[in-house]
């Protein structure tokens, strides 16, 4: 098993001990303990809250982050992206900068930029995972947590990422939200709809990426006599440029968006993921898709919620370096 399968696994149960035993910092070791004996690293890690300044928890949820945030949007982009520390002063151009070639003892001329100081502040996203109280008792328990884990994170990242409309001071924004990006909307030809999306755009395209919804990527792919052989539903490229699907990419009644970012003007800061246990919660339950929900406590439904917080934060430090074409929607006529 890799480093990063092994981390996640020792995580989730780490977030069993804290679900199933409840009760004081003590109860979580003593309950490790007796489920995996012999496992030090178990011992020592359950016993603060995960993710606190504990030493061994705190890094194994930047670990576990670590490893989510590969298979989130972000992920593909990571090479481009500029990482930055929570708190940390750093400089962007905003508009970029440029300068000449001059005779010696000549004043090189520089194009005019604005470098503004930036800090990002250690921001929080929070989700919830319910889990069966039996479920946690069954013997493949960390594998489901594991897996519960992973994905309600990169759900979380992806969806706060592509859609989130954040609040200051508390969660990050959406980057296709920033103050400033464009919108471009889209034509009925879906080749016509990507140039006019290129025109409109002053980013890098070789630190570039499309984002969008993996229906409008099917779209793009079963396109009659359609030039984009290189899309699919798991991604792809356009006019060489990698396409990024998220089921967390916002589609309405209108269609889907395709976002062209330039990922070299992202600054991103990643913490870890720290969770905590719920059984006092209520939450809306549906027997079926179709039916009225209903409120059921946690208790009465013999269930436990995972709370998971995850700690990053982004900043697209040039307006111009994002646009999103709008109202996506290609279907072949019927």
């Amino acid at each position: 098993m890799n480093q990063d399968l092994l981390d996640s696994r020792i995580f989730a149960k780490l977030a069993i001990s804290k679900l199933a035993a409840g009760g004081t910092p003590g109860a979580y070791e003593v309950y490790a303990n007796s489920r995996w004996p012999g496992q030090g690293i178990i011992q020592r890690a359950a016993v603060p809250a995960i993710g606190s300044d504990d030493v061994n928890a705190t890094a194994l949820g930047a670990d576990v982050l670590r490893h989510v945030v590969k298979q989130s949007a972000l992920g593909p982009m990571l090479g481009d992206v500029w990482r930055v520390n929570f708190q940390e002063a750093f400089n962007g151009a905003a508009t970029g900068l440029g300068a000449n070639w001059t005779s010696e003892l000549d004043p090189a001329p520089i194009s005019r930029t604005s470098l503004e100081k930036q800090v990002l502040a250690r921001l929080k996203i929070v989700g919830l995972s319910i889990f069966t109280n039996e479920s946690l008792e069954a013997p493949n328990a960390e594998s489901q947590i594991e897996r519960a884990l992973v994905q309600t994170t990169r759900d979380l990242l992806d969806q706060t990422f592509l859609a989130g409309s954040g609040f200051a001071g508390e969660t990050p924004g959406s980057i296709p939200q920033t103050a400033g990006v464009g919108t471009v909307a889209a034509l009925s030809d879906p080749a016509a709809s990507f140039r006019a999306l290129v025109r409109d755009f002053s980013g890098q395209l070789s630190t570039s990426y499309f984002i969008t919804d993996h229906e409008t990527a099917a779209q793009l792919a079963l396109y009659p006599a359609s030039p984009f052989a290189d899309v699919g539903v798991r991604g792809g490229t356009i006019a060489g440029l990698p396409l990024i699907v998220s089921q967390s990419s916002p589609r309405d009644s209108a269609g889907g968006q395709v976002v062209l970012l330039d990922a070299s003007r992202v600054a991103v800061a990643l913490g870890s993921i720290d969770v905590s246990r719920s059984s006092e919660s209520s939450i809306w339950m549906v027997d079926e898709l179709d039916s009225n929900p209903e409120l059921v406590g946690l208790f009465q439904a013999e269930a436990s919620a995972l709370k998971i917080v995850v700690t990053a934060n982004w900043l697209l430090m040039d307006a111009g370096a994002c646009r999103v074409l709008t109202g996506c929607d290609w279907a072949p006529a019927v």
